[in-house]
C-alpha cells in the first residue's frame, strides 16, 4: 500500500485502524475496513473541568458542559483572542483556552476578579494547565470598557446575569451626576482596592442591545458572540431573540428547565460587504420605569411564577431567600421556577411538622412506660423486702 516510514507504536505520525463487520451468528468477516485515524471526541473535557474539583468558583459558575459547547459553537481555537463580559470565575475563558484561544474577561462585581482566600480565576488556569492563555481580567461593564475601540476579537462569549436574584446594576449614578471625591487616610477612596463604585438600575433588554451593540464594533468578520439568555415556556416568551443589522444569528440552542428555558444564541459578525443597515442609525427605546421589575419583564414574570398576562396585576415580590436559581453544578441540571419551588417548600415544612409531632408522641409514650417501669420496680422491691423480712423472722424462730 505505499507504506514507506518505519512502524512506531509510540508516537506514530498516522494511526490506521482494521474494521470487521459480521452478519448475526456468521464467524467469518463479511468485510475489512481500512481507517486511518483523524480524530476523537472530546467528551473526557466535561470531566477534566468538572466544577466539583474546579479550585474556584461560585454559585453562578457555568457547567463545564455547557460552558465548552458554547466556546465550541463560537469556534475557538488557536491564534484567536476570545472576550467575557460577564467572567465570574472564568468558566466560559477556561472552556476556550481549551480549544486553544487567548482569553480575558471583566465582570461589574469586582469580588469576583479579586477573588478571596488566594484564589482567584488565575488559579482555575494554573490548575488547568492553562495560564499562559489567560490574558488577564478587569473590573468593568459594557457601557464603561477600557478595551481599545476597534474590530481585534475573535470571539465574545457570556452568561449576562438574569437580574432575578437582584435588580440588573450598570456603573453610574441615578441622576447622571458625578460625586465629590472621598479621602480615607489622605488617600481618594476610589483608588483603594476594596472601593465599590456607585451603579444605577438597568433595563435587560438594553444590556442585550448593548451586548450585540458591542460586538458589532469589536468583532472582525465572520467572529463570533454566544450568550445565554432567559425565556419563559409559554406563547408570551417575554423576550423574543435580539437582533442586529451587523451580525447573522446562526444558532439557537435551548436548554429547558420548569416554566422557563434559557437559549443559548451564536451569532456572526457580517463582512461590511453583507450589512443591510446602518449601526448609527439603530434607535432604542428607553426603558420605562425605574423598579427591577420595571427594567426586566423577565423578572417580573419570574415572581409572578409566569402566570398567563393579566392574572396578576400585583404580584407580591417573594424574598430572594426563596427564589435562587438553579445552581451551576457539574452535570446535574435543577428544573426551577417560582411555584414548584414554593410548593416543594410547603411539603417540607409540612413533612418536618408531622416528624415533629410523631417524635413528640414518641417521647410522651417513652416516658409513660418509663413511669409505668419504675412503679414495677419499686413494687418488686417491696416484694422482695417483705419476702425477705418474713425469711429472717422465720430463721429466727
Amino acid at each position: 500500500m505505499g507504506f514507506n516510514g518505519p512502524i512506531r507504536m509510540r508516537g506514530a505520525e498516522l494511526s490506521f485502524t482494521i474494521f470487521e463487520e459480521y452478519e448475526y451468528g456468521v464467524k467469518k468477516p463479511k468485510r475489512l475496513y481500512l481507517g486511518s485515524f483523524i480524530g476523537s471526541s472530546s467528551r473526557h473535557a466535561i470531566v477534566d473541568y468538572s466544577l466539583k474539583t474546579r479550585d474556584y468558583i461560585n454559585t453562578t459558575s457555568m457547567d463545564s458542559e455547557l460552558a465548552l459547547l458554547t466556546a465550541n459553537l463560537t469556534l475557538a481555537a488557536p491564534g484567536k483572542i476570545f472576550y467575557d463580559p460577564f467572567v465570574g470565575t472564568g468558566s466560559f475563558p477556561i472552556a476556550c483556552s481549551h480549544f486553544g484561544a487567548r482569553t480575558m474577561g471583566s465582570d461589574i462585581d469586582g469580588r469576583m476578579v479579586r477573588g478571596k482566600n488566594g484564589k482567584d480565576i488565575r488559579t482555575n488556569f494554573r490548575q488547568y494547565g492553562l495560564l499562559d492563555r489567560y490574558l488577564d481580567g478587569f473590573i468593568s461593564d459594557l457601557t464603561h470598557s477600557p478595551l481599545r475601540r476597534g474590530r481585534w476579537l475573535d470571539g465574545i462569549v457570556g452568561d449576562p446575569p438574569y437580574g432575578v436574584r437582584e435588580g440588573l446594576k450598570v456603573l453610574g449614578t441615578k441622576d447622571g451626576r458625578g460625586k465629590e471625591a472621598v479621602f480615607i487616610n489622605g488617600e481618594a477612596s476610589h483608588l483603594q482596592d476594596k472601593y465599590i463604585p456607585p451603579k444605577k438600575p438597568y433595563s435587560f433588554e438594553a444590556m442585550l442591545d448593548d451586548l450585540l451593540d458591542f460586538a458589532a464594533l469589536s468583532l472582525v468578520d465572520e467572529g463570533r458572540l454566544s450568550l445565554w439568555m432567559p425565556t419563559a415556556n409559554d406563547e408570551d416568551g417575554i423576550l423574543g431573540i435580539p437582533s442586529h443589522p451587523y451580525l447573522d444569528l446562526v444558532s439557537v440552542c435551548v436548554q429547558t428547565f420548569n416554566k422557563w428555558s434559557r437559549r443559548l444564541l451564536t451569532y456572526r459578525r457580517l463582512p461590511d460587504s453583507e450589512i443591510k443597515g446602518d449601526l448609527n442609525m439603530r434607535q432604542r427605546e428607553a426603558a420605562k420605569g425605574s423598579s427591577a421589575n420595571d427594567l426586566n419583564s423577565f423578572r417580573k414574570r419570574y415572581f409572578e411564577g409566569f402566570k398567563a398576562s393579566g392574572a396578576s396585576e400585583n404580584p407580591q415580590e417573594v424574598p430572594t431567600s426563596e427564589v435562587e436559581g438553579p445552581p451551576e453544578s457539574a452535570k446535574t441540571f435543577v428544573p426551577d421556577g417560582l411555584l414548584a419551588k414554593k410548593k416543594e417548600l410547603e411539603k417540607l415544612k409540612n413533612r418536618a411538622l408531622e416528624k415533629n409531632q410523631e417524635l413528640r408522641d414518641l417521647e410522651t409514650a417513652l416516658a409513660q412506660k418509663e413511669k409505668q417501669r419504675n412503679a414495677e420496680i419499686e413494687e418488686l422491691r417491696k416484694e422482695l423486702g417483705t419476702g425477705r423480712q418474713s425469711w429472717m423472722t422465720a430463721e429466727k424462730h
